[in-house]
């Protein structure tokens, strides 16, 4: 048995070609859909620019982050985090040195897709609008909060001379992934330790065959385009 402690960190902030792909894994929306989308709220006030190949944003912006924090206050989900980062000037400060967020030779025409410091009206706002405002005010709050911590477990099982693997893990800490409710996919291993014996209680072989590659999405077409 051999368990593994490891930390993942939230990830850079939105360039336009992230954004998109977001979008269209969690809406479906196009490509085309997202910028057009995401120009609206530009021009509303209520996001930075969205034609941007950049993930990070400026020392100077980084000074601004008490205000660019306030109008999350206005996201039911969001709220106390945003509340726990608005109320730590020290962490904000942290953040504000991170250069994997905030790096000014890693922006060129135009920083990173962010939150401004106007506050939304949702009532006057399209669902599309809400949509991709709520994305973008998700990627930015995370860069805040702490990593996920999870065990990574491998147990190898000798069955009369047969060795089979088994991965999985166990997450310890949620960090930052609390604030998207995600549904895990791993196999979530017993505690176990080396020595230990148990009984077989059933052996199947599962016959297959190989799949063409799956058709292509906005994502994953975009992602080869950039």
């Amino acid at each position: 048995v051999e368990k593994k402690e490891t930390k993942s960190y939230a990830p850079r902030l939105h360039s336009l070609a992230d954004l998109q792909a977001e979008c269209n894994e969690r809406f479906g929306y196009t490509m085309q859909e997202t910028l057009n989308v995401a120009q609206s709220l530009y021009e509303k006030k209520l996001l930075s620019y969205p034609r941007t190949d950049s993930s990070y944003i400026t020392t100077a912006l980084a000074r601004k982050f008490p205000s660019m924090l306030n109008p999350l206050l206005e996201i039911p989900d969001l709220k106390e985090e945003a509340e726990k980062v608005l109320n730590t000037p020290a962490l904000m400060q942290k953040t504000a040195r991170n250069k994997s967020y905030v790096n000014d030779k890693k922006v060129s025409d135009h920083y990173a897709i962010v939150p401004t410091d106007v506050v939304p009206d949702f009532n006057k706002l399209t669902q599309d609008e809400i949509n991709v405002y709520d994305t973008v005010a998700r990627r930015f709050l995370a860069i805040f909060l702490p990593p996920e911590i999870v065990n990574r477990t491998t147990i190898i099982t000798d069955s009369n001379g047969l060795l089979f693997k088994t991965t999985g893990k166990v997450v310890v800490d949620p960090g930052y992934t609390r604030i998207y409710n995600r549904n895990t996919k791993d196999t979530i291993l017993p505690n176990v330790q080396k020595g230990d014996v148990y009984s077989v209680k059933g052996v199947k072989l599962n016959a297959d065959k190989t799949k063409p590659p799956a058709r292509y999405t906005d994502k994953t077409l975009g992602n080869i385009m950039e």
